[in-house]
């Protein structure tokens, strides 16, 4: 049940094998953490990240980040895997310019992920699993709100073939036609 805040409580664990219990030092410290019943909902996380000269720890500064590339976000206690998209962090505007790559140089951008609720200014690591047992850190930043409605926009050219115009309207077809 519920146990009210500055309570002293004594927890028991059971079925834990002998050698995973020697593995627990005794001056290290074991903390247990339980969820608030909104905690866990998932929603559209937005951050505000940077790469700094701190996130090339293997020298891989020439393999860019891409936007949808699954990185590993640790944000407080929590570590998940995501597909970030990231975008410009514009101040003066609702909508925000779609980023293909993640900037570099120590350049601040703003990074959509799909994650848990999580209160804010909620402190960010952002990791990239380079080869089987090493991980990259890539960025680093907070995350700035919980927001579904925030609007990222994409640049792209559309071609067709015009078949009706009239004044300001125009009726086009195969624009999203792919001959490929």
């Amino acid at each position: 049940g519920c146990v009210p805040s500055g309570t002293f409580v004594t927890i028991v664990i059971e079925g834990v094998s002998l050698s995973a219990f020697e593995r627990v030092s005794t001056t290290s410290l074991l903390t247990a953490v339980t969820l608030l019943p909104h905690e866990n909902k998932v929603s559209v996380l937005h951050m505000n990240l940077s790469q700094t000269t701190q996130c090339d720890n293997y020298g891989d500064t020439d393999k860019p980040v891409k936007s949808k590339d699954r990185l590993y976000f640790r944000c407080g206690w929590r570590t998940w895997k995501a597909r970030p998209v990231f975008s410009q962090n514009n101040l003066n505007c609702d909508k925000h310019k779609f980023e293909r790559f993640m900037p570099t140089n120590g350049a601040f951008f703003s990074s959509a992920v799909f994650g848990p609720v999580t209160y804010t200014p909620c402190p960010v690591l952002v990791f990239r699993r380079m080869e089987m047992d090493k991980t990259d850190l890539v960025a680093l930043g907070s995350i700035f709100n919980a927001d579904a409605d925030r609007i990222v926009v994409k640049r792209i050219i559309l071609t067709g073939y015009p078949t009706r115009v009239h004044k300001r309207h125009a009726t086009v077809k195969y624009m999203f036609y792919n001959p490929d």
